[in-house]
């Protein structure tokens, strides 16, 4: 593969399927650029140690220095702050079964950064995209811009290792799959006890919606959060929002992934949040996705209208005409 010097390719990604190996990959980032007294040489200093010592206690495995290859995107002055990782050790490439994270896959790439999140300051730990292990990903390739920002190129460090090195599912014949320990793979992809109350439910998964859920839950959790917007498939109760200095009900910020789910109970007539952030917060010590739900109000309603896809019923009407 050509390196997207081109004008005429600026703008590619590279297809990460899910259910295949994928290498060790991070995807930092902040609005606004670094927090004050931090620069691209201290961070990426952090993560090094940190990485090295996860895969030691935690892989039971020994990390060349050379198989880090990072790739920041300058924004330019005042401008977001990204900088991408990926681990290319070679002679064996370490790789994780898959690029997912827990519950979805407890062995996948998302486990590295769920530890770096736990093992790292606060300062370092909002940086990591813990959103980007998901199915079939997209990430931008090396020597790539956006669209919406042309000018700004994803470019190795070192320009002088292979193009490969820089890919996430680019490597050599000759692999190691990483093991996560069994003690590190969260209680709800063990056999589970039972539960009963969706308000205590510390994980949930996403469940096709109908077109009234949809509808009652975006408006509820926009109630708790104003910038809040539905993301995922058509028929999912996965919301975020744009504000990122806007804290989750548990008061904590989450400038990365502000991945919130809508659980919706209609025999207790009840709509729940559940944040499904990682990150745990420095001053309290918790992890939003460890916290019981947030109510945020009655699943059925005393509404004027009712809508589903192109029907709506006037409610008002339906009521004064029956017996």
């Amino acid at each position: 593969m050509e390196k997207c010097s081109a004008i005429s390719e600026p703008h590619l990604e590279e297809a990460i399927k899910a259910g295949c190996p994928c290498k060790p990959y991070l995807d930092l980032e902040r609005d606004g650029g670094l927090p004050d007294g931090e620069t691209l040489e201290t961070v990426i200093a952090a993560f090094e140690e940190a990485i090295t010592i996860v895969f030691n206690l935690d892989y039971g495995l020994k990390l060349p220095a050379e198989a880090f290859n990072w790739i920041p995107c300058d924004y330019g002055p005042g401008g977001k702050f990204s900088l991408h990782l990926v681990v290319s050790s070679h002679s064996p490439q370490f790789v994780f079964r898959s690029n997912l994270a827990a519950p979805a896959d407890p062995q996948g790439a998302g486990h590295l950064a769920r530890k770096l999140g736990q093992r790292l300051p606060d300062r370092y730990a909002e940086l990591i995209d813990q959103s980007v292990y998901t199915r079939n990903r997209g990430i931008r390739l090396p020597y790539c811009s956006k669209p919406s920002t042309p000018q700004s190129r994803l470019i190795p460090l070192d320009e002088s290792k292979p193009y490969a090195d820089a890919c996430i599912t680019w490597f050599d014949d000759h692999v190691q799959t990483i093991k996560v320990p069994s003690s590190e793979i969260p209680d709800v992809v063990r056999a589970g006890r039972p539960r009963s109350r969706p308000e205590h439910f510390r994980y949930q998964s996403p469940k096709v919606a109908s077109m009234y859920e949809i509808q009652r839950c975006t408006e509820l959790i926009q109630t708790l959060h104003p910038t809040a917007y539905r993301r995922g498939s058509a028929n999912s109760l996965n919301f975020s929002w744009h504000d990122r200095s806007e804290p989750c009900y548990s008061g904590h910020v989450h400038a990365g992934g502000r991945d919130i789910l809508c659980i919706a109970a209609p025999e207790k007539n009840a709509v729940f949040a559940k944040c499904c952030s990682e990150r745990i917060d420095p001053t309290t010590g918790v992890c939003c996705k460890d916290l019981p739900s947030k109510y945020l109000g009655p699943y059925w309603v005393d509404c004027d209208t009712w809508k589903d896809g192109a029907v709506e019923i006037d409610m008002k009407s339906v009521a004064a005409s029956a017996p």
